[in-house]
Order: C-alpha cells, then sequence, then structure tokens
C-alpha cells in the first residue's frame, strides 16, 4: 500500500500538539483518522474525508498546547465527536459503532471502554479485515 496515493484508515493514541503522534499524521494527505485518544478526550470520526482531516489536523498541529477539543466539530462526519475522558458515558452511533466493528447493541459506553474498542478495532485492509496485534 502506498499512503502517500492511497487513502488508510488509522486510529491512535495521542494528540496533534506536536508530539510524534501530532508529527505522524501529516504524513500523508490520505490518512483517514477515525479514532483517536489522549490524557483528556477521545475523538472519534467515523468517517472521516481524508483532505478534510488533514487541514484540521494541520490547524491543529500549528496551534499551541492543541487537544481534541479544539476540533472543529462541523468537521467530523456524522455520528463522532470530542468527548472529555472525565465523562460519565459516552453515546455510541451506528456509524461509530459500524467504524469501530461494535455489537449494534452498543449504545453508550464509558470512556474506558471507547477507548478499548478503538484499540481491538478491527479494519479493512487490502481486502481482508486487520487489527493490531495485541
Amino acid at each position: 500500500m502506498n499512503t502517500q496515493t492511497q487513502d488508510i484508515t488509522v486510529a491512535g493514541v495521542g494528540d496533534m500538539s506536536g508530539d510524534v503522534f501530532g508529527n505522524g499524521m501529516l504524513l500523508s494527505e490520505h490518512i483517514r483518522l477515525v479514532a483517536a485518544f489522549d490524557h483528556r478526550h477521545i475523538f472519534v470520526d467515523p468517517d472521516p474525508d481524508p483532505a478534510t482531516s488533514f487541514a484540521e489536523r494541520r490547524r491543529m498541529f500549528d496551534l499551541p498546547r492543541s487537544s481534541w477539543d479544539d476540533y472543529d466539530r462541523s468537521l467530523i462526519s456524522e455520528g463522532g465527536g470530542v468527548w472529555p475522558r472525565t465523562a460519565k458515558s459516552v453515546p455510541v452511533s451506528a456509524a461509530t459503532r459500524k467504524a469501530l466493528s461494535l455489537d449494534d447493541t452498543v449504545t453508550k459506553c464509558s470512556p474506558a471502554e471507547l477507548m478499548k474498542a478503538i484499540l481491538l478495532a478491527r479494519w479493512t485492509c487490502c481486502g481482508t479485515a486487520a487489527s493490531a496485534p495485541m
């Protein structure tokens, strides 16, 4: 797969404030960042537009001390959002369930459960289901 010419779907741990994660998320305009979290927030964009989300990640990277809470929510696809990790529960939309391979019965979960789902999500890559080794 050529990540400079083909869209690639990813999730991660970190934010855009200039750390390794932030730099990595700017290496290709074809990155489809579906979900990420750091010590403050959880970000989910179930069906991101690569060009739009790249521009927003660039804006946040250039913003001193940015967090996922700075992400322009009008650019997040339907069913996504940004939630503080201190929230009692997080709503889980149909789009988020599909993006993170969650059971259809899941309509809300704790921040810890959502982060676990992000880490265990199965992605389709090159026609086959794949997930990060645990």
